[in-house]
């Protein structure tokens, strides 16, 4: 996906993984609730950061790539897993939606800028533009924007990591009941 060579990237499938560390005794209840009562859609996250320490990734160049790799993600085709029935499929096969046939749950900050809807706005601004639209917007983005930082006059934000939430939905498995237990007749 970061063809260019401008930025790294990496996945982390599970949500919650991204906070808890695996050898906490919390980590093991909480694959034990999976267990017993199924787990939530599951968040797959997307980081991408400048491979130079020195550069944000709100330049235009690095924002442009960004977007590329958001659509080759919402496009990417991949193979079904063995035992499957030999077929591909794609975000928008496995993503989770709020009502049927709506849109797939995604949330970066393209989307929460309207950027992503608007790819010339971000074609068209010059760096300046491009500092002030997310130094303006900075709070708000907290979420997808790590290791923020500004200049000492507050007029330039360097950004080192951007992170992309894509909501996938459990596929072919069943929801776990809440109770299991005799019937209860009131």
């Amino acid at each position: 996906l970061c063809a260019t060579g401008l930025l790294a990237g990496r996945w982390e499938g599970r949500f919650e993984y991204s906070y808890v560390p695996r050898e906490l005794a919390s980590f093991a209840s909480f694959e034990e609730q999976a267990a017993l009562y199924g787990v939530a859609p599951r968040v797959a996250e997307f980081k991408a950061e400048s491979l130079d320490a020195s550069e944000s990734i709100l330049t235009k160049d690095l924002l442009l790539e960004l977007l590329r790799i958001h659509d080759e993600v919402l496009d990417m085709e991949v193979p079904e897993p063995e035992g499957g029935k030999g077929g591909t499929f794609r975000y928008k096969d496995i993503c989770e939606r709020a009502y049927e046939d709506g849109p797939c749950a995604v949330t970066n900050l393209f989307t929460a800028t309207g950027l992503e809807d608007n790819r010339r706005k971000l074609k068209d601004m010059n760096q300046n533009q491009i500092d002030d639209f997310f130094r303006d917007k900075r709070d708000a983005l907290e979420v997808y924007l790590g290791s923020v930082k500004a200049d000492d006059d507050e007029e330039t934000i360097y950004v080192k990591v951007a992170r992309f939430f894509y909501l996938v939905a459990q596929v072919d498995q069943e929801p776990a009941p809440l109770f299991e237990g005799p019937d209860v007749e009131l």
